[in-house]
């Protein structure tokens, strides 16, 4: 049988969806084509319990997240990042695209009614109540590369306080968040979850998802309660990106095991249920910032840098990126899924946006 030709692909960036973004490749053989698609945005949600246990938890995350975005910025990654607390307290929920607030309350939190006003939550805190994105200076509601001092400014709106509710609902103010109210054009989260954006979602709490706005049970508490809103939580996040449903995910750092630190709280239990649904990874709150913080970012990345094959190869992969020879590691290197025939970039090795990508391989019959 003839030998098939070997192929040569010029590649820039890979997505999360497994195109390529902005890059056109040019085939030495007639079996295939593939085209590329701009696709480097990654849109970055940070949901912080803001009871009155988390001091010191916001200040680790804000002095490491130096760790977590230096890999996108490095990379010239295009990213949107905002903060939302884990209050719901002013909503009356029913579905994932359906709320209300509370009788006699206002869109927003205000702080009119505290006396004195340091006792407000959001004392100092623009927002447009339950889900909307929280900042403290002006322009710092979405940050992204061009933000000036975006690293300062997400550290400003980390620190969320310790003054909010004691019923935590961290899966509904995420959903409510990322909402096509919230999120529309013209909407407090303008455009926020952007088309063939990766969407992150990384929830910082000490203790579970409250049974309640107003209850401060835990939701575990009740199986059938904690099926239904898992449920309910994990199809709404999947709704968000139904081309590729793997182009979302949900991380919790979280109480894993019962002694938060050593205060006697509460495992995050619904919170790591939800990340297991949504291929994401449950890390110790207890845990070094900076090295979780890292290996976060570094797991994202990861993610975004995914290309599937249209057809399997015959025997090795090589790897280039600008010219140079990439080995194949899974920590500083790529891999290969020969189920989904996909190529990951890891670590050190994710290209960053313009440096071209040569594979070369002998490809087999189509899949």
């Amino acid at each position: 049988m003839q030998r098939i030709l070997t192929a040569l692909f010029v590649l820039g960036l890979i997505s999360a969806c497994g195109k390529l973004p902005g890059y056109k490749v040019n085939e030495t053989t007639q079996d295939f084509t593939q085209s590329g698609v701009t696709n480097d945005k990654v849109d970055i949600l940070f949901v912080i319990d803001n009871s009155g246990s988390m001091a010191d938890n916001q200040a680790n995350v804000a002095s490491n997240f130096s760790s977590f975005i230096s890999q996108f910025a490095s990379r010239n990654l295009k990213f949107q990042i905002g903060v939302v607390s884990t209050d719901a307290y002013k909503v009356n929920w029913t579905s994932p695209t359906s709320y209300t607030f509370a009788s006699g309350t206002t869109g927003h939190w205000d702080c009119s009614s505290y006396t004195p006003v340091t006792n407000c939550p959001y004392n100092g805190i623009s927002n447009g109540g339950a889900g909307t994105l929280l900042h403290k200076t002006a322009n710092s509601k979405i940050l992204t590369p061009e933000t000036t001092n975006y690293v300062t400014q997400f550290q400003q709106n980390i620190l969320l306080g310790t003054k909010g509710s004691g019923a935590e609902q961290g899966l509904i103010s995420t959903m409510l968040a990322l909402s096509p109210a919230r999120t529309q054009v013209g909407a407090w989260n303008n455009e926020f979850v952007r088309d063939g954006a990766y969407l992150a979602v990384i929830l910082v709490s000490d203790e579970d998802e409250g049974v309640s706005a107003t209850n401060t049970d835990y939701l575990r508490d009740s199986a059938a309660a904690l099926d239904a809103r898992l449920d309910q939580f994990e199809d709404y996040m999947k709704s968000l990106k139904p081309d590729d449903t793997r182009m979302v995910r949900f991380d919790a750092i979280v109480d894993t095991s019962g002694s938060s630190c050593g205060n006697t709280l509460q495992d995050g239990i619904a919170y790591e249920q939800a990340a297991t649904r949504l291929g994401g990874r449950i890390m110790s709150i207890c845990d070094n910032f900076g090295t979780t913080l890292a290996d976060l970012g570094s797991e994202i990345l990861s993610a975004v840098t995914r290309f599937k094959l249209r057809q399997p190869p015959q025997g090795d992969i090589t790897v280039y990126v600008n010219g140079v020879l990439v080995p194949n590691d899974a920590t500083n290197g790529w891999t290969y899924d020969s189920s989904t025939l996909e190529i990951t970039f890891h670590g050190t090795a994710v290209p960053s946006v313009g440096q071209s990508i040569q594979l070369v391989y002998v490809p087999g019959a189509p899949a």
